[in-house]
């Protein structure tokens, strides 16, 4: 590895481009092909890298409404002395949760939430 007359090694690579500073650091030359399939993996990665984050928060809106459905069901039967209007209501409200979580978007997953919280509330309140 040489270093240009008056520069030291750290301001020598920042002269460089990235392939010359990577022969100089690996001591292995990119050829002509590997640099655009190294900007292809970066660029995969970094796609993934903001991808995944969106499916796994439609994942915990649907997790979360499931879970509160389950809630409802276990406080309407806890609860036996719920009125039929209130019954009449929280079922209404979890048949409108249940069909926006059938939409399966994100959306959908989100409405659902709203929906069976409101749900839980009103029969957990009476």
């Amino acid at each position: 590895m040489t270093v240009s007359a008056g520069h030291s090694l750290a301001e020598n690579l920042n002269l460089r481009s990235d392939a010359t500073r990577s022969a100089l650091i690996t001591g292995h030359t990119l050829t002509s092909a590997e640099v655009p399939m190294k900007h292809a993996l970066l660029a995969g990665l970094l796609l993934t890298a903001f991808a995944l984050p969106c499916v796994a928060n439609a994942n915990d809106d649907n997790n979360q409404c499931q879970m509160n459905l389950s809630k409802i069901r276990d406080a309407k039967v806890a609860n036996p002395d719920l009125s039929d209007a209130v019954k009449s209501d929280i079922d209404t409200t979890v048949h409108r949760a249940e069909a926006a979580l059938a939409r399966h978007n994100d959306d959908g997953g989100r409405e659902c939430v709203a929906l069976t919280q409101q749900a839980l509330q009103k029969a957990q309140s009476h």
